[in-house]
C-alpha cells in the first residue's frame, strides 16, 4: 500500500511541475507529458484541452492530432475524428496508428449502413 501512495504522491508532484513548467514556458514534450498524467487519471477534457493547445502552437505534432481523434472517437464524433487523423497523416503518412484509427471508422460506418451495429 505504501509503494502504492508513493506513485501517487509523484504523479501529482509530476503533475504540479509540468503546470508550473507551462506557465513559464509552452514546450511539447511538457505537454504531453501533462496530458499522459491527464488522461491516464481519468480527466480527457483536460487532456483535450491541452493537447489542442499543443497542437495549436506546434502544428506538425502528428501525435497530438491522432490523440485528439482518439478523443473524438470515444465521444463518437467520427466526422471530426477522421478531420484530425487525416491531418496526422498529411504530417506523417506512415503513421500506423492514424492509419489504423481511420480504418477502424471506415469499417464502423460501414457496418452501421449494413444494419450491423447498433
Amino acid at each position: 500500500m505504501i509503494e502504492l501512495n508513493e506513485r501517487i504522491e509523484y504523479i501529482k508532484m509530476a503533475e504540479k511541475f509540468y503546470r508550473e513548467f507551462l506557465s513559464v514556458r509552452m514546450n511539447l514534450y511538457v505537454i504531453d507529458k501533462l496530458t499522459n498524467i491527464l488522461r491516464n487519471t481519468g480527466r480527457w477534457d483536460e487532456a483535450s484541452f491541452w493537447t489542442i493547445k499543443a497542437c495549436n502552437l506546434f502544428p506538425n505534432y502528428y501525435a497530438g492530432w491522432v490523440n485528439l481523434g482518439a478523443y473524438e472517437i470515444e465521444s463518437k464524433r467520427f466526422e471530426t475524428a477522421k478531420m484530425f487523423l487525416e491531418r496526422a497523416l498529411k504530417i506523417k503518412p506512415d503513421y500506423k496508428e492514424a492509419q489504423q484509427n481511420l480504418r477502424m471508422i471506415k469499417e464502423y460506418e460501414l457496418a452501421k449502413k449494413q444494419g450491423r451495429t447498433k
